[in-house]
């Protein structure tokens, strides 16, 4: 099963560092998966969840494609990850109880029924299941949490 460190937190919500260049690398480094998010403005790429907050390179990406989740948060950025080919797992969501990544996991919203090939999203928030020791021993295919050390 997948540990993805929500926004590249690890310790619950920050706000100051999440997005952030190294906190992602302090996730990888930790041997976590990273869910991120990233608009396209201007011809540059910037992370940030509400806002575009800091710049980051396609060839940065490219180093760590193998362990982001790319949230895109506009459909310029969209766009550009379906265009080029450089396999990202990327996708588009707001509320949807449902979405498609572009490696073909369905990204659940908190809360929603999940099946073998469902990332369970934010189960802090609502777990789907009975507790998350049950979550842990499901058959997803993985979490995205706020708290990926109460998984591991």
């Amino acid at each position: 099963m997948k540990i993805i460190a929500h926004r590249a937190n690890i310790n619950g919500p920050s706000s100051k560092n999440e997005n952030q260049k190294s906190s992602i690398r302090n996730c990888i480094d930790f041997g976590y998966d990273v869910e991120i998010d990233i608009r396209l403005i201007g011809g540059k790429l910037y992370l940030g969840h509400n806002k575009p907050e800091v710049t980051i390179t396609k060839d940065e990406l490219i180093m760590i494609k193998n362990k982001v989740w790319v949230h895109c948060k506009n459909l310029e950025a969209l766009s550009f990850f379906k265009q080029i080919d450089e396999g990202f797992n990327f996708f588009w969501h707001e509320k949807d109880s449902y979405t498609l990544t572009s490696k073909g996991y369905i990204w659940a919203y908190p809360g929603k029924q999940l099946s073998s090939e469902c990332i369970c999203v934010m189960p802090e928030l609502n777990c789907p299941v009975n507790n998350i020791k049950d979550l842990i021993n499901s058959s997803i295919s993985g979490i995205c949490t706020d708290y990926p050390n109460l998984f591991d």
